[in-house]
């Protein structure tokens, strides 16, 4: 009797079970689907008969599923034993030609290695000689990076600013006698109630770098002084003097620092000569003159620069004394503008730092012209010559042709100047807290010069509230240069 497929695959998987218990599952098997199928029926012998004839075919069956499984099993191994002796027999070969590779490899290199030995020294020379062209590149390149004006500012360490050199002594000189200048004209200057601007430029004269940053402290210093101060000095030579300091500010420190060194002491001369009041006057001209018989003697360096000054504190006898000296002198306590202008209203000595200059020849006191330059000389370019004159005649307009206001009125004023065009007057010339911006008490005058080359301006009168926002307008009217207005609570008069 033919199995069924179905039948036989239970009993293949079942074949690791003793044969009689696959005998006794498969009967079960058979017993449950003859139940399903509702075809059962009682046992006979004849059933019986056939159900044992059954029983046998399937045991033979199962044999026969194990004997055929076992022969595969048995090929399987065999199969991997002999690709494991390949792969064997593979890596014998791969190491071997690894050998073969590595010691061809070690030869090349050994090769090498002889070869670079050899040469070895040449190349070891050819570096040497090129370190040695590159570090003589870097000091060239830093010897000329050192005489900038620039990197001189910022290091202190420029052309002519060793202890010691004549030019680091002609620079002490000359800012020394520009501060003790300044100090002894404090009186003649129109300073703010704190004196911000005065302790500034005290400051910025011992941070002067060149005769340049010089030249513009004495611009910035003559602006300060009050007009009836300079009513003897003639308006044309005014305008010749703020010409030449301008031509000293633009002109080139590396073609022409002598005549420049010669035209400050000049300047210096000619400035101090209007200022009246300057204590122990005579010894300070005298210093200048020497100065500039230092400067005949030695001129200084192409690309001069200043050294590092500071002001210091000196307390001779009992009495506080003030001056300039090189900033890594420890043995002098550095101090600040500020605290030199405190000391002015109790009259300080001022310790100028001037050591004996030996000279070979007596100097001879000249008139200050014959220290300065001529202005070409100075500046030979058109466009600087040009650019010099206008920004003379700017100046010399600001300063000498003020806005006099005179407060008339019961309570305060606030004053503000505008362009002429503004429609909107939202920002005062110079900025909101600028130099056209100013609140006048009942009684008091105040000059204000707008910085610009215009003529005529508009004027806004404002009653101050507690901030800006709540300022009260007054009134207007359009102002010029050079007039003076009375100021009222509702109205004002302009002369």
């Amino acid at each position: 009797m033919p199995i069924s497929l179905r039948r036989v695959v239970p009993h293949f998987r079942a074949s690791a079970q003793p044969v009689s218990q696959a005998a006794a599952t498969s009967r079960r098997m058979f017993d449950k689907d003859d139940e399903i199928g509702g075809d059962f029926a009682p046992r006979t012998a004849g059933s019986v008969a056939e159900e044992r004839f059954r029983a046998q075919q399937a045991q033979e069956s199962t044999q026969q599923s194990g004997g055929s499984f076992g022969s595969t099993w048995r090929s399987a191994r065999k199969f991997v034993g002999k690709a494991a002796l390949q792969t064997q027999q593979a890596s014998i070969a791969a190491a071997a030609s690894v050998a073969s590779v590595a010691s061809s490899a070690s030869t090349t290199t050994g090769n090498a290695v002889a070869s670079a030995a050899q040469t070895t020294p040449t190349s070891i020379g050819v570096l040497q000689n090129g370190t040695s062209k590159i570090a003589g590149g870097l000091r060239s390149a830093a010897a000329q990076a050192a005489a900038l004006p620039g990197i001189a500012a910022f290091t202190g360490s420029g052309v002519g600013t060793a202890p010691g050199e004549a030019s680091a002594e002609l620079a002490m000189g000359l800012c020394s006698a520009f501060f003790e200048l300044v100090i002894g004209c404090v009186g003649s200057c129109e300073l703010d109630e704190p004196g911000n601007e005065f302790c500034t430029m005290l400051d910025e004269i011992a941070n002067a770098k060149n005769l340049r940053e010089l030249a513009i402290k004495m611009l910035d210093f003559w602006y300060m002084v009050k007009l009836d101060i300079l009513t003897s000095w003639n308006a044309i030579l005014q305008q010749q003097w703020l010409r030449l300091c301008f031509a000293v500010k633009y002109s080139d420190v590396q073609k022409v620092p002598g005549q420049l060194a010669l035209t400050v002491c000049g300047l210096l001369l000619e400035l101090a000569n209007h200022c009246p009041d300057i204590p122990n006057f005579d010894a300070w001209r005298k210093s200048v003159h020497c100065l500039a018989g230092q400067t005949l003697e030695s001129p200084p360096p192409a690309g001069w620069t200043f050294p590092a000054f500071k002001i210091y504190l000196e307390f001779v006898g009992g009495s506080a004394q003030y001056g300039l000296a090189r900033s890594g002198d420890k043995g002098k306590p550095r101090t600040s503008g500020a605290e030199v202008y405190a000391a002015s209203g109790s009259g300080p000595k001022i310790c100028v730092l001037r050591k004996a200059i030996l000279l070979e020849t007596e100097v001879s006191e000249r008139e200050p012209c014959k220290y300065i330059a001529k202005f070409e000389d100075l500046v030979p370019s058109t466009s600087i010559q040009e650019k010099c004159q206008m920004k003379t005649d700017k100046l010399f307009m600001q300063k000498t042709r003020p806005v006099r206001f005179y407060n008339q009125a019961s309570s305060q004023l606030k004053i503000c100047l505008f362009k002429e065009g503004d429609m909107f007057c939202a920002f005062p010339l110079g900025g909101v807290g600028g130099p056209c911006v100013i609140t006048l008490d009942p009684g008091r005058r105040a000059l204000l010069r707008p910085p610009s080359s215009a003529e005529r301006f508009q004027m806004k009168v404002l009653a101050p509230g507690v901030i800006g926002m709540t300022d009260k307008f007054l009134y207007g009217s359009n102002v010029a240069r050079g007039q003076s207005i009375e100021l009222r609570s509702r109205d004002c008069s302009i002369e």
